[in-house]
């Protein structure tokens, strides 16, 4: 009996065993993603099995995959006995793009405010002092070479958390000692030029006696691999952007929306408050009366959701 309802259902939904693997690799199109959310609203058998496959899934996932530790607490600390390599490299920044400071003024506020521990200054801390001045700071790990190269051709500034004893092996830098310690990020350096024909990458490091210094992008990248690919990029913020919210609504065959699918364009900065209100606004809608799902209707949620900001 329940093979013939759930041969009924599929009747019904155009639901094959290809479009509900594909779905289940997240290989399906748009059209497809309907059509399960579609029948999984009317079968719960269906809803069981998919509920099941998708935890059998994720656990299988889970036992092959390494953990991957992420540097978050790691400390940039490697710039003489005062550990300023950020603050050298954000002075660094604003002298390039003519931003008065006062030095002493950068180093109370580092302070005050825990940017600048005794040990250094955490890497989501990079970049602080820039944000004071009104420019937009973008902080990410598992970033590319030409992540870098974007950046640089697009006028930003980049910052990168690096080993600085990979950079230069000949310093006298106990952490190396130190099993414990010797892959995590201990610098930070700005990085000037990349270029990947000619191999050769140049920076601006606090620790270099140099203006400016040069290395393979081989060597950089072993250095940089230890922050996790941690990338701060710098830009001005520009009044006459526009951040654009788009929301795809998907209707069941009762044209009821109970999936939205949103992006926001254009964000200089985290969105995450705006993001939550929109999606609390959109749940907002909806009650469970005796086990069924009430809410959906499209135009009340189109209007409720124009008042979000």
């Amino acid at each position: 009996m329940r093979q013939m309802r759930m041969k009924d259902q599929s009747d019904k939904y155009n639901l094959s065993t290809e479009i509900i693997a594909a779905y289940l690799d997240g290989n399906a199109t748009p059209a497809e993603v309907q059509l399960v959310f579609d029948a999984m609203a009317h079968d719960a058998h269906l809803r069981e099995l998919l509920l099941v496959s998708s935890h059998v899934d994720t656990e299988l996932a889970l036992l092959h995959r390494k953990p991957e530790y992420i540097p978050m607490t790691a400390l940039a600390a490697e710039c003489g006995e005062d550990n300023l390599c950020c603050l050298e490299c954000e002075k660094y920044v604003m002298k390039g793009r003519g931003i008065t400071y006062d030095e002493q003024q950068m180093l109370e506020d580092a302070l005050c405010n825990g940017w600048l521990k005794q040990e250094g200054t955490a890497l989501h801390n990079v970049g602080r002092h820039l944000e004071k001045t009104g420019l937009v700071v973008t902080r990410q790990y598992g970033c590319s070479i030409q992540n870098i190269i974007d950046a640089l051709n697009h006028h930003e500034d980049v910052i990168v958390a690096v080993d600085s004893g990979k950079l230069l092996p000949n310093k006298n830098i106990n952490h190396l000692d130190n099993a414990d310690t010797q892959f995590l990020p201990d610098h930070t350096v700005v990085v000037i030029a990349g270029d990947v024909e000619t191999d050769v990458i140049t920076l601006f490091d606090p620790n270099s006696p140099n203006p400016t210094d040069t290395y393979s992008l081989a060597q950089f990248a072993s250095a940089w691999a230890d922050s996790k690919n941690y990338l701060v990029t710098i830009k001005t913020f520009d009044n006459s952007r526009n951040a654009t919210l788009t929301m795809e609504l998907f209707k069941n065959n009762e044209d009821k929306i109970y999936n939205i699918f949103a992006s926001i364009s254009e964000q200089g900065h985290d969105c995450r408050e705006h993001t939550c209100e929109h999606a609390w606004h959109f749940m907002n809608e909806f009650s469970r009366i005796d086990g069924k799902i009430i809410g959906g209707d499209k135009e009340k949620i189109i209007e409720k959701m124009k008042y979000v900001r």
